[in-house]
């Protein structure tokens, strides 16, 4: 029975390192950072250091009567302060130049769909877009029925627009729908689409952001990252859901608890059959 049990035991112990190497050797993938090269939403340029300033979100489904056309007015002198800050190359413009090139750009509304609450494994589509004023005609043109939320003001270049949703992979599989680079020209609107995925129960984020593009002089470009909006999401998820995927994420534990348990079960019936056998051999020859 002996010559059983040490290839058990060493076999035991060889799924124990293998299966423990292949559990630390696996990262955890990096979450998307926004906070390198981002300009605020109202079009300051800022050191990624910096917070970053967010338009508020507002939670209520969106209500086209209730717009205010005083509050799309962007003031342009707040573009003063700061803006010099921003260099192209080894150069720095000056800040009538860059002041010119913001005069260039468009302002408009953003809106999305970002709910408040998911559920693990149920995708959903999630709607974002732009337009020189956000209404219901444009909103029913663009097939978008859910309640909205509405942030006030954007600056877009409407030649080169893009949207990007952002999550951690951990939490969120997002999959592009309608997305990239789209022209938003004037009285017109666009909306990108994306299918998310919560893999995980819990409270975590999403976050809106879009390209810039700033045309400077002598054919210098450079696109900035604009933070439009980022969401506090509730994931919420059934325990058949939540025992599933931790399987999917942890099954090498799993494995080797298995492992273990069988081994062990195994050495155990081996032993015990062992000893039946002997005891039974004993018991023979003390009867004859």
């Amino acid at each position: 029975m002996k010559k059983f049990i040490f290839p058990l035991l060493m076999i035991q112990l060889g799924l124990f390192l293998v299966l423990s190497i292949s559990a630390c050797q696996q990262t955890v993938p990096p979450q998307p950072s926004v906070s390198d090269e981002r300009i605020s939403v109202r079009g300051i340029p800022i050191s990624g250091s910096e917070d970053t300033e967010s338009a508020p979100v507002l939670a209520s489904p969106f209500d086209a009567s209730s717009l205010d056309a005083s509050s799309k007015a962007l003031p342009r002198e707040s573009l003063a302060e700061g803006e010099s800050s921003l260099s192209v190359g080894s150069s720095t413009p000056s800040v009538g130049t860059v002041t010119s090139i913001y005069d260039r750009l468009v302002e408009g509304d953003f809106f999305h769909t970002i709910p408040t609450e998911l559920k693990v494994e149920e995708p959903i589509v999630i709607k974002a877009g732009i337009a020189d004023e956000v209404t219901k005609e444009i909103l029913d043109s663009l097939d978008i029925d859910e309640p909205i939320s509405l942030e006030e003001i954007t600056l877009y270049n409407p030649l080169n627009v893009e949207l990007r949703l952002v999550g951690n992979p951990d939490m969120f599989l997002i999959e592009d729908i309608s997305a990239g680079r789209k022209a938003v020209v004037a009285n017109d609107a666009d909306v990108w689409r994306w299918s998310v995925t919560p893999l995980l129960g819990g409270s975590y984020s999403l976050t809106l952001e879009s390209t810039l593009s700033l045309d400077f002089p002598n054919s210098i470009g450079r696109e900035q990252r604009l933070l439009l909006a980022e969401r506090p999401i509730q994931v919420r998820g059934s325990s058949i859901s939540t025992l599933r995927l931790s399987f999917r994420r942890y099954w090498q534990i799993y494995t080797l608890v298995l492992s273990a348990v069988l081994i062990g079960f195994v050495t155990r019936l081996l032993s015990k059959r062992h000893y039946q056998k002997k005891f039974s051999a004993a018991s023979i020859s003390q009867i004859q």
